[in-house]
Parts: structure tokens; C-alpha cells; sequence
């Protein structure tokens, strides 16, 4: 508006012009702030649905719907409770305004489960009260996997540990009665309760061993080792138990497969386990293979088959979890934890590779896990040096037992100054 002079009139003019400014400026700025609003709502990882006091939807961002595949523009006037799919009784509890939050199980297209958690926190009005709910959906799906984990977790070691306790506490009982002085049940007592006591001291020890390769505690202390003569040595372990079963079993490794880097104690322990499961459930007569191959990617591939009584299909994908067992009772009496598969898993996790199993009901299972062929940038003791392939001078000087493990192989490279 022009301004003329300084009449009323001009000051008029200016006044307005003035307000004219302000007004220019705060609409900008609203839309400034709407803009903002709608970029965080677009972009974050929680769903947001706004309703008014009919519990109608008037905002919903992106996430949400993706959460609750509907199309925004559906989902507009659509009432919360239809939409969230809420029971009578929440529906009775929303309405109140009490209801602070709710789980919600869901569905993929391609059939699988997650979950949200629904927060509502009502919109309050001066003088006027409820004109409104804000919900915040929250995909929770790991969090609830990991927590009915732990659940699961602490019931089966509270179940692994009361049934030996159990156990002695009867026979304990038993023996304070009088068992004690019949010369048979006596001793046949105290060897039962020895037995559950060794059963547990296992248990924990396993525990304590999974724990530590969970922390990163364990450390790796990786060497070069002949990967035929490790397969023969394995095989001599168990070879009491074969002969008792009449099982022969069947090494082989490709041509070329030399050695390997690892910790020689921690995959004998998978081997031992993988041997020692194959030798249960395998009938007298049957066979065992050891085979080593190498997979020309830089890894080495170690199988144990045998033509036992197979996995169900059902139990293949939890069998490396903790406690589990695909025949509990018969697992129990053989001496087992339940935890041999996630510790092996661990172990050779840390070394860098995978583990899988191939069973089938009736004829046998074959498990199978790879390790690198090659430690790149391997440290002499005390890592005061640095490897490229493998020196001979440097561990000459820091690791004796290294070195005479490398002549023997031939194995010969350079080295450079790491500190």
C-alpha cells in the first residue's frame, strides 16, 4: 500500500504495510515448519497415524502405512480401530482414553510374521478435553524373537539343571535312609549321583564356552595345520568307539588341500562333536566319512556323513540353536547338552566360515563347514610382526613350535617390520 505524507492516513498506510510484513512472514514460516514436519514424518523409521476426536485418521505417514500395508489415501477417515483391527475390549479402552499401548501380530504378503507395538497418547484440549489420539507403531519383530529367546533360554537351563539336581537329591536321600550300607545299591547309588554331577559340571562348562565365544572372549590362536593328518587324528580318537560298532570310517581330501589356518584345539572340539553325534545315531555296521575339499573360492570345505537314522526335515532348521533336540529323552541319556551344534557354529563363525546340514529322514545326514585356506595379514607372537604368507625368520625368533610346523610344510615367504 503506498504511503502519502504523515497524516493518519500515511500512518495508517504504514501500519498496514507493517502488518502485511508480519503476516508474509509468519505464513513463510509455518510453511517452513510444515515442510519440516512433513520430511521428519516421511523419513522416520516409526509409523505415525493422527485422528481426531471420532477416532477418524487425518495423518498417516509412509512408515505406517507400509506397517499396515494400506494405501495413505485409503486410510484417510478410516476409523483406528478398524484399521489397527483392535478387540472389543481395547476398542472399550480407547475410547476411555486409558489405553497407553498394545502389541499387534501381522502378516506379509509372502507369509511372514512380524509385530508392532501401537503407543497412543491422547490430544488433549483446554476447557474441551480429548480432540484426539497420536499412535506411534513400532516394528518390534527381533525384539520379541530375542526376548522369547531368553525366555526360552532360562527355562531350558532351569530344566537342564533341576533334572540332575532332582536326581541326586533322591538318591542322596536314599543313601541318608540306609541305601548306604547295602553293599549293592550303595555304590550303585554313588555312581548314579557322580554321573549327574559330571552331567551338570558339562553343562556349565559349555555354557561358560558359549558365553565366551558370544563375548569375543575367545581368543583364536591360529596356526597352520595339515588338514589329512588333523582327519586322521580325529579318526584315531574315535576309533575305540568304531570298532565297537563295527564302523570304518572313510578319509579323503581333494589333491592340492594342504593346510589350513586355524585353532587346532577349537575345531578338533567341532569335529569330536560332529564325529561324536554320527557315532550315536548310526547303527553298528554303518558307515562315517570324513572329506575335505576345496571349495576355489579361498575357503576348504570339511564334511562328516554318516547313514544313520537321518534329521526330520522339520528339525534341520533348529538344530544348531541352543538345547535343542530332535529326540529330547534319547539325547539326555546319551550324555548330551544340547548345546554341542551352537558351539561348533560359533567356533567356526569365528574363524570366518559357515556350517550347514543336508539330512534325510532314514538314510543319513551329512554336515558341512568351511574355513579359510589362507590367514591374510597373520601376526608372529606377541604380534610384533607382521606375515605376508608365512616368515620363517621372524617366527624362528618369536614362535619355535610355528616354525617347525612351516618346514615341515615348506611353506616360505616374506615378512615386513609391523610395530
Amino acid at each position: 500500500m503506498p504511503e502519502f505524507g504523515s497524516d493518519e492516513i500515511g500512518q495508517l498506510s504504514k501500519a498496514f504495510n507493517y502488518m502485511t510484513s508480519r503476516l508474509s512472514d509468519a505464513l513463510a514460516q509455518n510453511e517452513e515448519e510444515k515442510e519440516k514436519l512433513a520430511s521428519i514424518l516421511t523419513n522416520m523409521s516409526d509409523g505415525v497415524i493422527a485422528t481426531d476426536e471420532n477416532n477418524k485418521v487425518i495423518l498417516m505417514n509412509r512408515r505406517a502405512s507400509e506397517m499396515l500395508m494400506v494405501d495413505e489415501e485409503l486410510a484417510g477417515n478410516m476409523d483406528i480401530m478398524e484399521l489397527l483391527h483392535l478387540t472389543e475390549e481395547e476398542q472399550a479402552i480407547l475410547a476411555q482414553g486409558t489405553m497407553h499401548s498394545t502389541l499387534l501380530e501381522n502378516e506379509t504378503f509372502e507369509g511372514d510374521e512380524f509385530m508392532i507395538r501401537v503407543t497412543f497418547t491422547p490430544i488433549h484440549r483446554r476447557e474441551i478435553g480429548i480432540v484426539g489420539t497420536i499412535a506411534v507403531l513400532q516394528d518390534v519383530t527381533e525384539q520379541e524373537k530375542l526376548e522369547a529367546s531368553r525366555r526360552e533360554f532360562v527355562a531350558n537351563v532351569s530344566h537342564e539343571l533341576r533334572t540332575p539336581l532332582t536326581t541326586i537329591k533322591s538318591y542322596t536321600e536314599a543313601l541318608e535312609d540306609g541305601a548306604m550300607q547295602d553293599a549293592e545299591l550303595g555304590p550303585k547309588f554313588a555312581s548314579v549321583i557322580q554321573n549327574q554331577t559330571e552331567r551338570m559340571i558339562r553343562l556349565v562348562t559349555d555354557l561358560l564356552h558359549l558365553s565366551r565365544l558370544d563375548s569375543k572372549e575367545a581368543e583364536l590362536r591360529k596356526r597352520p595345520m595339515n588338514v589329512m593328518d588333523m582327519l586322521e587324528e580325529v579318526a584315531d580318537r574315535f576309533s575305540f568307539q568304531m570298532q565297537e560298532k563295527g564302523i570304518k570310517p572313510n578319509l579323503s581330501a581333494d589333491n592340492g588341500v594342504g593346510t589350513v589356518w586355524i585353532d587346532r584345539d577349537q575345531i578338533d572340539q567341532v569335529l569330536d562333536n560332529l564325529i561324536s553325534n554320527a557315532l550315536k545315531y548310526t547303527p553298528e555296521g554303518g558307515t562315517l566319512s570324513l572329506e575335505a575339499r576345496d571349495m576355489h573360492d579361498g575357503m576348504l570345505a570339511i564334511s562328516v556323513q554318516d547313514n544313520g537314522m537321518g534329521i526330520p526335515k522339520k528339525d534341520q532348521e533348529r538344530i544348531f540353536e541352543r538345547f535343542y533336540r530332535v529326540d529330547k529323552a534319547r539325547s539326555r541319556n546319551m550324555g548330551g547338552t544340547g548345546l554341542g551344534l551352537s558351539i561348533a557354529r560359533e567356533i567356526v563363525k569365528a574363524h570366518g566360515g559357515t556350517i550347514w546340514l543336508q539330512s534325510e529322514l532314514g538314510k543319513g545326514t551329512k554336515v558341512t563347514f568351511t574355513l579359510p585356506l589362507q590367514e591374510q595379514g597373520a601376526g608372529c607372537h606377541e604380534g610384533k610382526y607382521k606375515i605376508t604368507g608365512t616368515c620363517f625368520a621372524c617366527c624362528l625368533q618369536f614362535d619355535p613350535e610355528l616354525f617347525l610346523n612351516l618346514s615341515s610344510t615348506g611353506q616360505r615367504s616374506g615378512c615386513e617390520d609391523g610395530k
